[in-house]
C-alpha cells in the first residue's frame, strides 16, 4: 500500500502521476476505477454518451474499456498494453484526487 504525503491538491495529483509513470499496479487500478465510474450504458457502449465528469473521456472510452476489461479478466496487461494503458491512465490523476478515489 501506497501512502500519499502531500495535503494539497496539486500535490497529491503529482504524487499520482508518478504512481502511475512507475508502478504497474497503479495503472491497472485508475483504468479499472475509470471504467467503474462509467455509467452501464457508456460501459456496453465502450464510449462516453454523459457529460458527468466521471470515468473516460471520449477519447479514451473505446481502448480504456477494452484494457480495463482485460484487467478484469486476466489480471494482467501485456508490455504493449501497459505502454498505452499508462499514458490513458495518466490523463485521470486529477479525477482520481478530485473523486477521493486515494486508499
Amino acid at each position: 500500500m501506497v501512502t500519499i504525503e502531500s495535503t494539497s491538491k496539486a500535490g497529491k495529483i503529482r504524487e499520482v502521476k508518478a504512481l502511475i509513470a512507475n508502478r504497474d499496479d497503479a495503472v491497472c487500478r485508475v483504468l479499472v476505477l475509470m471504467y467503474e465510474l462509467q455509467t452501464a450504458c457508456e460501459q456496453n457502449a465502450q464510449s462516453t454518451s454523459e457529460a458527468n465528469g466521471q470515468g473516460f473521456s471520449a477519447a479514451h472510452a473505446e481502448f480504456g474499456s477494452i484494457l480495463a476489461k482485460v484487467i478484469k479478466t486476466k489480471g494482467v496487461l501485456t508490455e504493449r498494453q501497459m505502454h498505452f494503458g499508462r499514458r490513458i491512465a495518466g490523463h485521470y490523476a486529477r479525477q482520481v484526487v478530485e473523486g477521493g478515489h486515494l486508499k
